[in-house]
């Protein structure tokens, strides 16, 4: 059974919108606890870096007076850029699945490119 563009962007959607949910309540989760290691907030930040790479767009410049990044409104903010950056993954899944293979090189390359500058530094 073929499923529509549709649906493929409805559930690139609603990953969008679970990702960065999931990562607060870890993150929520793990500041509670005073006996969390440094590796293990580094291998967190890593992997939410990966999978919801929006809050970078967010970085303000080190200046006095940047506004607070785990603040509810720049979280809102990053969520919706997550939703629209996975649903169009999704929409140019579904295109390659559908209709042109080669468009299936685009979000690889595209979540290829990001892994590559997170993992870079």
């Amino acid at each position: 059974m073929r499923r529509g563009a549709l649906h493929y962007i409805l559930v690139g959607s609603a990953l969008g919108l679970g990702v960065p949910l999931v990562f607060r309540l870890v993150s929520t989760a793990l500041e509670s606890y005073t006996g969390v290691p440094d590796t293990m907030w580094t291998v967190f930040d890593y992997v939410q870096l990966m999978l919801w790479p929006t809050p970078l767009l967010l970085v303000p410049v080190e200046e006095p007076g940047a506004p607070d990044l785990s603040s509810w409104g720049s979280f809102a903010v990053a969520t919706l850029a997550n939703i629209t950056v996975y649903a169009a993954l999704a929409g140019l899944i579904w295109t390659g699945l559908a209709r042109y293979r080669l468009i299936l090189a685009v979000p690889v390359l595209m979540v290829a490119g990001i892994w590559y500058v997170i993992w870079r530094t």
